[in-house]
């Protein structure tokens, strides 16, 4: 164990309140294996990598605050997180995962201080505490210096492996915190570094994050909007909204999106916090943990067949149009998918190509299965596309090995092109670089929409961007050659956007096990309060006054 040139810089005297020399780095891998422990260290200690287990880490922690608390100095806490480990478990077993982890514990060592805690905090994650460290500027330098350790390519068994980590950072204040006794607590410092860790991990991984007060804030408010998807889908209070999907150069509707809410949202959410409503993807990754995903999944097909088998009573649908459904990875491969697929379009007298299917990229070590379900969907004339692309990461083996039909831009690509125009264009019939909010350079965000696009031109496959809320976005995408938009900004465009469901809810459709007979009629579910009731394929036009 190293004395000095280590995590948080030169060795000094214990009450030295700054360290620096941050700059000679991290050192060398360590060669030698994990330290044996004793019988008597085993409770304190990893049994696989020999580090500090939680309880001994609380202990160091806890020592550390005491220390450079009285001495009027920082503390560095970074939680360290690999990211997508799960896969290399799945692909490679779980002893190479146990080698590669042994592995990052010895480099996460190879160059801490003396002063220095490493520990093993579970799974893939461990926790470096850093006391006197020299402030946001150097914790900023370890942070760094931790996921260049990590990422450094290592073999196992004639494999090489690449990994990367997210890192959140928490540096306590000097002089007296408005709360120590809770402030400078143990388990409020490696919560809030796991906080920050997972804001990293969200933005793709393989970056550090400083923790920030709203980001607790902003967790409560994301843990009562689960609690609350939770308990509507338990409920059974659900319900579907009908988005249409626009063609940017004609402003004609194409298709329509048919997402699942609860019929309740919370909105009492901070308002600086921005819109917390919950995902569709948040719902349904909820669904799947509550073991609700293949009933979710017929309720939802049950419901928009039913719907859309009303509304074709009521006019017929372009020989083309399509409503698309976003399901799970889990939903769509559940051998229920397809029976119940089979079931209700034959109960409705609907063809299955009426419909297709949103499905996010999710970790599977099975690419072929997918591929299978996805053939025999195909064979109905059910198309997939991949959903929610460009948030987070995408190693493209979905658009490599599958038989994609089309690609869904993610929201958050959409709102990083124009964050500042709210309103439609004054002159609906101007060219488009004179549309209001088009901006003169697409920067950034604009850059990657245009690639994006790209991608998907030469791969033949359409590119709809989702969440388009502002007319500079719908103009921009134009411009950047984006055919095909979705969002609030097109909202009263479709079909019948705001009818209630024929279904009802979800706790209607559990509690009814006798089959449910779409009504004849029309029953004014095409009627939309101040506006005429126009049928998918209309001609009218997002772009007409």
């Amino acid at each position: 164990m190293q004395d000095e040139s280590e995590l948080g810089g030169e060795s000094t005297r214990a009450h030295e309140p700054r360290r620096r020399g941050l700059g000679k780095g991290l050192g060398a891998i360590l060669s030698a294996p994990a330290p044996q422990i004793g019988v008597d260290d085993r409770v304190l200690h990893d049994p696989l990598t020999a580090l500090p287990n939680r309880v001994l880490l609380d202990d160091k922690l806890n020592d550390a605050v005491a220390a450079c608390h009285s001495d009027d100095a920082p503390v560095g806490v970074f939680f360290v997180a690999l990211d997508r480990f799960s896969r290399v478990n799945e692909l490679f077993g779980h002893q190479a995962g146990d080698d590669l982890l042994n592995d990052v514990a010895a480099r996460l060592c190879a160059s801490r201080r003396r002063t220095d805690t490493v520990a093993r905090f579970g799974g893939d994650e461990f926790v470096v505490v850093c006391p006197y460290i020299g402030g946001e500027e150097d914790a900023a330098r370890v942070a760094q210096q931790l996921l260049d350790e990590v990422a450094r390519p290592t073999s196992v068994d004639g494999v090489e492996h690449q990994l990367t980590a997210s890192v959140g950072v928490v540096v306590t204040e000097t002089g007296e915190p408005p709360d120590p006794a809770d402030t400078l607590r143990p388990d409020m410092l490696l919560g809030n570094a796991a906080l920050a860790m997972r804001y990293a991990k969200d933005e793709g991984g393989g970056s550090w994050r400083f923790f920030e007060p709203l980001m607790r804030e902003h967790a409560a408010a994301r843990h009562k909007s689960r609690q609350g998807l939770r308990a509507a889908m338990e409920s059974g209070d659900l319900v579907v909204d009908y988005q249409p999907v626009i063609d940017l150069a004609s402003g004609t509707l194409i298709s329509e999106l048919a997402i699942i809410r609860p019929s309740s949202p919370d909105t009492d959410a901070p308002e600086e916090l921005g819109a917390l409503a919950p995902s569709v993807w948040e719902l349904l990754d909820e669904a799947e943990e509550a073991g609700l995903g293949p009933s979710v999944a017929r309720w939802l097909l049950d419901t928009t067949l039913c719907d859309l088998s009303l509304r074709m009573k009521a006019s017929p649908l372009p020989d083309d149009f399509r409503l698309w459904i976003k399901v799970s990875l889990g939903q769509v491969t559940d051998p229920s998918f397809l029976e119940s697929l089979d079931e209700l379009t034959a109960k409705y007298r609907l063809a299955p190509a009426v419909l297709g299917l949103d499905v996010r990229e999710a970790p599977t070590s099975n690419l072929a299965s997918v591929a299978s379900v996805i053939d025999a969907l195909g064979e109905r004339g059910v198309l997939c596309s991949l959903d929610d692309f460009g948030a987070g990461p995408s190693n493209l083996d979905w658009l490599q090995q599958l038989p994609i039909a089309g690609i869904k831009l993610s929201p958050l690509v959409v709102a990083s092109i124009d964050p500042a125009t709210d309103d439609r264009p004054d002159d609906p019939g101007a060219s488009d670089d004179t549309r209001v909010g088009v901006p003169s350079d697409d920067g950034r965000g604009g850059a990657l929409v245009r690639g994006l696009v790209s991608l998907g031109s030469a791969l033949g496959l359409p590119v709809v961007a989702q969440g388009v809320t502002t007319a500079g976005q719908a103009a921009a995408l134009r411009l950047l050659g984006c055919e095909f938009g979705s969002g609030p900004y097109f909202d009263g465009l479709g079909s019948a956007p705001h009818f209630e469901s024929s279904a009802t809810t979800f706790a209607h459709a559990r509690a009814e096990q006798s089959e449910r007979v779409a009504p004849a009629g029309n029953d004014g579910l095409w009627a939309v309060p101040g506006s005429p009731n126009e049928a998918p394929g209309s001609t009218s036009t997002f772009l007409e006054p």
